[in-house]
Parts: C-alpha cells; sequence; structure tokens
C-alpha cells in the first residue's frame, strides 16, 4: 500500500536497538491529527525497524524522527489513513491529543503540504529530532501459554517465578 521498505536499524556503529524512549517527531505536512501536537512534543517509541523516506513515498510522509543518523518515517497519513511508528497510547497526553483529533476528523485527514517541502532533496536542511533520556520504570511482562511471566520486549530476561526445591531448599 505504502511504496518503500522497512529496514532494521544498523547497531554495527554502537546504536541501540531496540529504541527505547522518547523522541520528537517533526511535521512534514499539515494534518488534523497534528493540530494540538507542537513540534516539541515528545512521543514513545519501542522499535528495531523503519521505513526511510524514498521518492516514492514522499506524499504518505506526516512527520520524520532522528535515531542516530537514521532519518525514518515516523508517521503516514493520506486520506482517511493515519498510521505511526511509535505508540499513541503510551504518549501520554501528546499520544491522546492526537487518537482525539483522529476520531473526531469523520473521514479525509485533508493532509496538506506544509510551507516549501519539494521532496527528498529537502530532508539534508530540516532540523533533527531530539532522543529524550529516560528511565522507563516497567517492562511489558505477560503470561505465555504455559503460564510463565515473560518479558515481552527482549528474550535476554528471565522473569519466571522462581520455586524452592522442597528437598534441599533452593531455589531453581
Amino acid at each position: 500500500m505504502i511504496p518503500g521498505a522497512v529496514t532494521k536499524f544498523d547497531s554495527s556503529n554502537g546504536l541501540s536497538v531496540p529504541q527505547i524512549g522518547w523522541n520528537g517527531c517533526l511535521s512534514i505536512k499539515e494534518c488534523v491529527v497534528l493540530d494540538d501536537v507542537k513540534n516539541d512534543d515528545r512521543v514513545y517509541f519501542v522499535h528495531s525497524f523503519c521505513a526511510l523516506p524514498i521518492e516514492s513515498n514522499i506524499d504518505w510522509i506526516l512527520t520524520l524522527t532522528d535515531y542516530g543518523n537514521h532519518k525514518y518515517i515516523s508517521m503516514v497519513a493520506k486520506g482517511n489513513v493515519v498510521g505511526a511508528q511509535f505508540h499513541p497510547e503510551k504518549s501520554g497526553p501528546v499520544g491522546l491529543a492526537m487518537i482525539r483529533s483522529f476520531l473526531a476528523a469523520h473521514g479525509s485527514m485533508n493532509t496538506k503540504e506544509a510551507g516549501s517541502f519539494k521532496g527528498l532533496s529537502s530532508f539534508a536542511t530540516l532540523p533533527r529530532t531530539i532522543l529524550s533520556k529516560r528511565i522507563i520504570a516497567c517492562l511489558d511482562v505477560r503470561a505465555n501459554d504455559d503460564g510463565d511471566l515473560v518479558v515481552t520486549k527482549g528474550d535476554q530476561y528471565d522473569v519466571r517465578e522462581v520455586a524452592a526445591d522442597t528437598t534441599t531448599g533452593r531455589y531453581r
């Protein structure tokens, strides 16, 4: 539906993947979903993959975000379709404002180019978004099909309940 490819962030230069945290979204065109959002507002991301802006998807791009040396598409909008790379439902008042605006739009998002946006060549002159450094004090934990507790955002954590061995008294 949207031209282009999804690619994994390159972690070979020390970039932390997945990107987990708060970052900005730079608006490329106007859309009712962004009416109550300011350019310095932050939204919550948890992802390892991104869609890169290319000539054939320019008319879909609503916002761009920077992570490391990647400038990627963080929101798309065209006609009555709007999509976000980040989690609006986890993005506090900013995300709730976007959802509220989307639900109130009743049809077309009425997107239009903002300013003098002329295509991919102008992306290099856009200001960079800023990654906010924050501590996330929770993990997404759920029970799997076997009833074990598992972390859904990484496989390096063992969060299963530990039971004591009745013969040795040690925890396993």
